[in-house]
């Protein structure tokens, strides 16, 4: 519940520290490139750690590619329950409702425009994201495991504080730019208490696709469905887990959760290009409010984002109570 009250603060803080700004705006232009430099320095940190820790990587040949299947069908799941819900909800392609399609035109060609330069640099954001995890993981077990230069104690404390710092400035920077678009407020009072079935899809898709993948995985329904259920806080959840003593099925925890937002980070650009903005919602569960908001929000409109950081706010929220439930069974 702390990091929840503390994302929203920095998110709040960020809205409100842009609006006395908003005639000003032009002056930070640079804030979308610098999260974008942000999230490839975050992901690096992420591989690093992977690199550095020695149970994951004495089991990544074992159960790396079941984490992988695991973490892409419950992905590709969540896309397909959004689109289904955004077109029962009557919201077109850029999550705008279809009666107001034809009013908007200036909306339109503007979001035409972005999926064009989405696509285009679709092979770049890919292979940098990409370059940037297997540069830390491999920096990570070359240090630390291989030759030792680094403490593990020490280094996982050192880059935990930098991604929690870097998931701040994030945030707030977030929210500056919500505050400079200023459609928070609309957004909120179109879809009341809609807003509430995008989390609600998610959750039910991540879980079926992760219980048919525990069909061909080692692990029972009760661990599956506490996997399934940490929706990609895999900081949090693979500890809880481990501290219930289900080693292995807190090692399949954290691969599945970060190769999910992984996927997320990597194909957030696709999905909103060629399938819809609101399909990105819920991609990367939890991380929508964190890790992935940065992209979502480039890659969609500030409405989406909305989404997005509200649907994450939830699930972090319900993880540390669903989870501890479930091992506690």
């Amino acid at each position: 519940m702390k990091t929840v009250i503390v994302y929203l603060g920095l998110a709040a803080a960020g809205y409100a520290a842009a609006i006395p700004l908003r005639s000003k705006k032009e002056y930070f232009g640079w804030m979308g490139t610098f999260l974008m430099l942000l999230v490839r320095g975050l992901v690096l940190l992420m591989g690093f750690r992977i690199g550095s820790n020695a149970e994951v990587v004495s089991n990544l040949a074992s159960i790396g590619l079941q984490s992988l299947l695991i973490a892409l069908v419950s992905l590709v799941f969540t896309v397909a329950g959004l689109h289904l819900l955004r077109r029962a909800m009557g919201y077109d392609r850029y999550g705008r409702p279809a009666s107001a399609a034809g009013t908007s035109d200036s909306f339109a060609s503007e979001s035409s425009v972005k999926t064009s330069s989405a696509g285009s640099v679709l092979n770049k954001s890919t292979v940098t994201m990409i370059l940037s995890v297997l540069a830390g993981f491999l920096m990570g077990w070359l240090f630390i495991l291989k030759l030792g230069v680094l403490g593990y104690d020490s280094a996982y404390g050192a880059t935990g504080l930098l991604v929690t710092w870097g998931l701040y400035i994030m945030v707030f920077l977030v929210g500056m730019d919500m505050g400079f678009d200023g459609t928070i407020v609309s957004v909120f009072s179109q879809s009341g208490l809609k807003i509430l079935a995008f989390p609600a899809v998610t959750a039910a898709a991540t879980l079926a696709g992760v219980m048919l993948c525990s069909l061909i995985s080692p692990l029972n329904l009760q661990e599956s469905a506490a996997v399934g259920c940490t929706f990609c806080w895999y900081s949090l959840g693979p500890n809880i887990i481990m501290d219930a003593g289900m080693v292995m099925a807190g090692a399949y925890c954290f691969l599945v959760n970060f190769l999910r937002v992984l996927l997320s980070l990597i194909t957030v650009p696709v999905v909103a290009a060629r399938v819809g903005y609101l399909e990105t919602v819920g991609m990367p569960c939890a991380a929508a409010m964190d890790v992935c908001i940065a992209t979502i929000t480039q890659a969609t409109n500030k409405e989406t984002a909305v989404y997005a950081f509200a649907s994450g706010v939830l699930f972090t929220a319900a993880i540390p109570i669903v989870v501890p439930l479930i091992v506690g069974l």
